[in-house]
């Protein structure tokens, strides 16, 4: 009875830290695709709801070269891009960008955790 009591209690602690589905995060309002023109001039995680603010989240690629393969990751803790994140786009075109581990917080300060976002690069 004890490991039901403390199963139901984890199932219920982690349904609650996602939001609801009345928000969802994107790329300067891109949550499917980007061009790399916009990508380049983007500097924003944004909200559909203007109720939420982001409080964190991590923003990365795959970058290819040679034979081998790189994670390149940011971790931001508002809704700004940093630029040095934003000039790799330069000098590579990656295929996708992860959008994970987005943190967003309520009028009343609450966190909910939001569902991971791919958003593919177009040219």
């Amino acid at each position: 009875m004890k490991k039901l009591t403390l199963t139901l209690f984890a199932a219920l602690i982690s349904i609650s830290m996602f939001a609801d589905k009345d928000v969802e995060a994107s790329l300067c309002w891109h949550d499917k695709t980007i061009s790399i023109t916009e990508l380049r001039n983007c500097s924003e995680i944004t909200l559909n709801n203007e109720a939420y603010k982001i409080f964190s989240y991590k923003l990365g690629f795959v970058h290819k070269h040679d034979n081998t393969q790189d994670y390149i990751e940011f971790t931001g803790v508002d809704k700004n891009i940093n630029t040095s994140f934003t000039e790799k786009f330069k000098d590579y075109t990656p295929e996708k960008l992860y959008l994970e581990e987005i943190i967003v917080v309520d009028k009343n300060n609450e966190k909910y955790k939001l569902e991971n976002v791919v958003i593919i690069v177009t040219k």
